[in-house]
Order: C-alpha cells, then sequence, then structure tokens
C-alpha cells in the first residue's frame, strides 16, 4: 500500500520567502502605497471635497511621510522618495496649485459691500461671520505650507517645484493679501516666510533674482515692518490699560481724615489731575509711543 507524498510546509514556507518572493512582495507593497498617496492627494486637490476632508487627507499625508522618513529602514524611506518622482504621487506638485485655489477660496468668502476697502492697504476686507470657514481655509493653508516645508529640505524635486516663478508668486501672495491681515490670519503668512527661508538659503542665482524681481525683498519688508507696528500699538495698549487700571484702583480707596481743622476742597485737589485728565493723558503717551516705535 502507497501513501502520497505531500508537500512539506517547510519547505513551501521556506520557498515562499526566497528572493524572488520576497521582491515581489516589494513590489506589491509599492503598489499599495502608490495607490494610497494618488488617491489621497486626488481628495485635497478635488474641488468637491470638504475643507475638513482635506485637512484629515493632509494630516494623513504628513503621518505617512513621517513613518517612511524617519523609519530605521533605509528601504521605506528610498521607496517613498522614489515615488516622488511619479507626477500623480508627487506631493509638491499637488499642493503648490491647491495653495492657489484655497487663496482664491479665501478671498472670495462672505466678502464685503462693493465700495467697502480696507483703511490700511486699500484690498476687501473678509467678514467674520462666515461660521468658521475662513478659520478652517486658513488652517488648510498652513498644513499645506508645513509640508512644503519638510519636502523642501528632504527633496530637491520638491524644492525646485518651489522655486518655479508660479510657486513663489502664489507664496509671496500670503504676505500681501489684505483679507489676511485684517482678520488676523497671521498664521499663514508666518509659515509663508518659514517656506520661502527653507527654499531661498543656499538657492541658485537665477531663483535669487527671479525672487526680487517678483518684489519679494519689498514685500518682506513691509511684512516685518507691519509685525513691528503691531507689537509697538500693543505695548501702548497694554500701558494704556495698566495706567487705567492704577487709577481705577486709586479712586476706589477711602479717603483718610486728618485731626485738626477741615482745609477747604480747593487746598486737597491744588496741583492734583482728575483721573479722567490722567487716563487722557495715558492714552496720549501710550500712541506717541507707538508712534515712534512704529517710526
Amino acid at each position: 500500500m502507497t501513501h502520497a507524498v505531500g508537500k512539506d510546509p517547510g519547505k513551501a514556507k521556506r520557498a515562499d520567502s526566497g528572493p524572488v518572493a520576497e521582491l515581489l512582495a516589494v513590489d506589491q507593497k509599492v503598489l499599495v502605497q502608490r495607490e494610497w498617496i494618488r488617491d489621497t492627494l486626488q481628495i485635497i486637490a478635488s474641488p468637491t471635497s470638504a475643507s475638513k476632508t482635506r485637512l484629515e487627507a493632509l494630516a494623513k499625508i504628513e503621518q505617512h511621510i513621517a513613518s517612511m522618513v524617519l523609519s530605521r529602514s533605509s528601504q521605506k524611506a528610498a521607496v517613498w522618495w522614489s515615488l516622488q518622482a511619479d507626477r500623480e504621487c508627487n506631493v509638491a506638485a499637488t499642493l503648490l496649485p491647491h495653495l492657489h485655489v484655497l487663496h482664491l477660496h479665501l478671498a472670495l468668502l462672505t466678502p464685503q459691500p462693493s465700495g467697502f476697502t480696507s483703511a490700511r492697504r486699500g484690498g476687501p476686507m473678509l467678514t467674520l461671520g462666515a461660521r468658521g470657514e475662513p478659520e478652517a481655509i486658513a488652517e488648510e493653508i498652513v498644513a499645506c505650507l508645513s509640508l512644503l516645508q519638510g519636502l523642501a529640505v528632504c527633496d530637491k524635486r520638491s524644492r525646485t517645484a518651489c522655486t518655479s516663478r508660479s510657486a513663489l508668486e502664489s507664496i509671496l501672495l500670503f504676505l500681501s493679501t489684505p483679507h489676511l491681515s485684517e482678520m488676523d490670519l497671521t498664521a499663514p503668512a508666518c509659515h509663508a516666510l518659514d517656506l520661502l527661508m527653507c527654499v531661498l538659503v543656499d538657492a541658485e542665482d537665477h531663483v535669487s533674482d527671479l525672487f526680487e524681481a517678483l518684489g519679494g525683498i519689498d514685500e518682506i519688508s513691509s511684512v516685518w515692518k507691519a509685525r513691528a507696528e503691531m507689537v509697538a500699538m500693543r505695548s501702548a495698549a497694554a500701558r494704556v490699560e495698566r495706567e487705567a487700571a492704577k487709577l481705577r484702583r486709586g479712586s476706589n480707596l477711602p479717603r483718610r481724615s486728618r485731626p485738626g481743622t477741615p482745609r477747604a476742597a480747593s487746598d486737597g485737589t491744588a496741583g492734583m489731575e482728575s483721573p479722567s485728565k490722567a487716563a487722557r493723558r495715558a492714552v496720549s503717551e501710550g500712541s506717541a509711543a507707538a508712534f515712534h516705535s512704529g517710526s
């Protein structure tokens, strides 16, 4: 009586784990990763995606990049950077045009009536009553700029993409946009400055020349000047608040009655400022300090 000889499970397992099988497994993982990156970037670029959905996709991309690049396996990092050579998987190629779309979207949100202009820059102001949508768009802009910072530092392709004329123009828009300034959404401008530093440090001469031709140096100077004026005004306002608080505390203190013959009311108040006059003097001094600091 003969018995059929079955395959040795151990040998089958060893055959499946050979070099060819390992290469096939790696290729399969790369294909899965490529498909996931492509689908996630399409969600970000889609005009029908909600801001919340795009923010979630941006967070997933950021986590995935960190897990690949910071992994102990050099193979994972190599696979990730190789995928960036694929146009459909290139993160910078998706985020840069998306930033321009976000800028236009933010500019069109609940504009003021025609004829109403910003007092400082002459541009349209944005109403704050849009159910927090401008803040969500600004948060999405910050997420895109942050991702581009890391990519520009680590990947030459991404850095080159950020130095194109259209990319530099889009980044500079976040420094000069009136509605961002009027709404005090300063985070996009700060991250745009950081991205410009990452892109322009050790940049080639033609990139520096292009940036200067686009008015980038003048724009950055105006941003720093406006920021200094804002700090000076806040410092002056804090000083006025402190002076007003002192006056309020002083007016609430009970007056002491001295023994002896009471003096006339005019004797006690001679040479003293009234609380209202002192408050006006504090406001005047604070405004003067802000003016000199800004100049």
